[in-house]
């Protein structure tokens, strides 16, 4: 049996895999599930290169996939590959009937939708939670090897249309856990990575993810890190330093992945070491993306020693989770997030104790659209972040969440009065070569270079509340910008603030009204930056350009 995997390949900013400036981030699970079939599986399958979602071309993907004929193929899948990835599906499926189809990841509904494989007929299973376990299964039931279905756990299968749902089980394999799959299969993973460079990936730009441990022991209502199955940690015990040397020597960039990194003792202990081995003339980091949220003293040390390790070429700016300060919003969706006097104690301290100008180095991440979030509320609480906590850079998200996740449920969106707003994100910077670009041009332009109906376009889902709307949240990027250009000023007068107020609601009902002229004329929205100048739109710097599903 021949087995392939494809993986995720868009980075987290939403940039397309092949980018020249960007760089890769590269979804490890392909690994894990190998070592696990190691480990207990009962055949010698042939385990095809692993390759990553390669949006710009989705052509030469399938074309490569044909030529290798899988018996299986089995495909990861995130909001930001999931489109590319059922169309890989649904293509192979067609092209070979006899192959076996194996999804699994965060988007994937079908534990808890029963027409899920009426919607995806041509998908034969579905993998829900722990993965190892369930593909070795699998794997082997197709080889003919003595595994019973009754034995299956975390798996649904396709009978007729008809979901079979399976047991679930968590992971607690001591051997699993204590041994490492990537020093298991070092030659195949380098070159396995090598390969990206026939797609301009050099190894210098490659990102990979790495977790530690495995789930939340928190429950924000947008996010199934814990909620959807269970809310317990599960570690791995493994050679970590060994592992570290091993992507050290690859000369890749690490992004641990864990929910909460430095929760744990041992967290701390594994983020020294990895930091000590960061040499500035070559491409090896080690920067963690979440960073506990309740462990101050923790989070303090690593978000310290990241900026003091780390130059601005490597670590340009490091994020701290703020979402709001409203604590009746950061109760809608359930998130223990600090104090404003606790971010400042931190920050304060920081500021004291470090060698970096840190409100250079940091950004506040924000949320636009959270329930209970109204404009007025949200741009008041951003000025006295700015004026407060002295950070002048915003990392600005929309609010969505996942499938799995308590926000989906339909007493939380009746609670809350969600209205939920199907749109696609596109993934991609257009060069702008300091040309403006009118609607009709910028269209023409996005129309001429990418296919939008096909590959280069994600399905999202958009949500809004009956208190704040898309105009709002575009309203409130336009007073972020504004504060952005007076990173010396201490703090904005009342009237100054009423000011930004009334040029970004003037913004934001620009944007909604052209939004609206563009979906009437092409069936879909696009939101963009506006220039006064000219009376035109360009694209925007923060991630809110947004298209509509073309029309039915």
């Amino acid at each position: 049996m021949k087995i392939k995997f494809v993986s995720n390949g868009l980075n987290q900013d939403g940039s397309l895999t092949g980018s020249r400036h960007r760089a890769v981030t590269v979804n490890m699970a392909y690994y894990f599930l190998k070592h696990y079939y190691y480990l207990h599986g009962l055949g010698n399958p042939t385990w095809l290169d692993c390759d990553l979602v390669h949006v710009e071309n989705f052509e030469d993907q399938f074309s490569n996939i044909k030529s290798q004929s899988p018996d299986m193929l089995a495909l990861s899948v995130f909001v930001w590959n999931e489109r590319t990835q059922f169309k890989l599906a649904m293509e192979y499926k067609r092209h070979n009937p006899n192959s076996i189809i194996v999804m699994g990841g965060p988007q994937l509904t079908a534990h808890k939708d029963k027409n899920f494989f009426k919607s995806y007929p041509y998908v034969d299973y579905v993998v829900y939670g722990d993965g190892e376990k369930p593909f070795q299964q699998l794997i082997d039931y197709h080889m003919g090897n003595a595994v019973d279905k009754k034995d299956f756990v975390n798996i649904i299968e396709n009978q007729g249309g008809i979901a079979i749902k399976y047991p679930f089980e968590m992971i607690s394999d001591d051997l699993y856990l204590s041994t490492s799959p990537f020093l298991s299969q070092t030659d195949f993973i380098r070159d396995n990575l090598q390969r990206y460079q026939k797609f301009g990936i050099g190894m210098d730009r490659i990102k990979v993810g790495i977790e530690f441990a495995r789930g939340c022991m928190y429950k924000c209502t947008f996010c199934d890190w814990s909620q959807n199955l269970t809310k317990k940690v599960k570690r791995r015990k493994h050679n970590w330093k060994d592992e570290l040397l091993y992507f050290k020597d690859l000369d890749v960039q690490i992004r641990e992945t864990d929910a909460n990194f430095g929760q744990w003792d041992q967290d701390l202990e594994i983020f020294d070491y990895a930091t000590s081995l960061y040499d500035p003339s070559r491409n090896f980091s080690f920067i963690p993306n979440n960073t506990p949220k309740l462990k101050r003293k923790s989070a303090y040390y690593i978000i310290q020693k990241v900026l003091e390790t780390y130059d601005n070429k490597t670590l340009p700016w490091y994020p701290i989770s703020l979402q709001d300060i409203d604590p009746v919003v950061l109760k809608a969706v359930d998130r223990p997030s600090p104090t404003l006097e606790q971010h400042n104690e931190m920050i304060s301290k920081l500021k004291e104790d470090s060698t970096v100008n840190v409100t250079d180095r940091l950004a506040a991440q924000v949320v636009l659209g959270m329930p209970e979030q109204t404009f007025d509320n949200f741009v008041d609480n951003m000025h006295t972040v700015w004026k407060t906590l002295g950070i002048r850079k915003f990392d600005v998200n929309h609010w969505s969440w996942t499938p799995n996740s308590p926000a989906a449920n339909a007493d939380y969106v009746e609670k809350y009065q969600l209205e939920t707003v199907p749109v696609v994100y596109l993934k991609l910077r257009l060069p702008l070569d300091d040309k403006i670009y009118d609607l009709d041009t910028l269209f023409e332009q996005v129309k001429k270079r990418f296919d939008y109906n096909h590959y280069f376009i994600d399905d999202l889902l958009m949500y809004k509340t009956h208190k704040m709307d898309f105009s709002d949240m575009h309203s409130c990027v336009k007073v972020l910008r504004q504060m952005q250009q007076y990173p010396d000023k201490d703090e904005f007068t009342s009237l100054e603030m009423q000011e930004f107020k009334r040029e970004a609601r003037k913004y934001g009902d620009m944007i909604s009204s052209e939004a609206d002229r563009m979906f009437e004329k092409h069936g879909f929205y696009i939101l963009a930056k506006y220039d006064e100048d000219t009376n035109s739109l360009l694209p925007s710097e923060f991630p809110i350009t947004e298209f509509k599903r073309e029309k039915a």
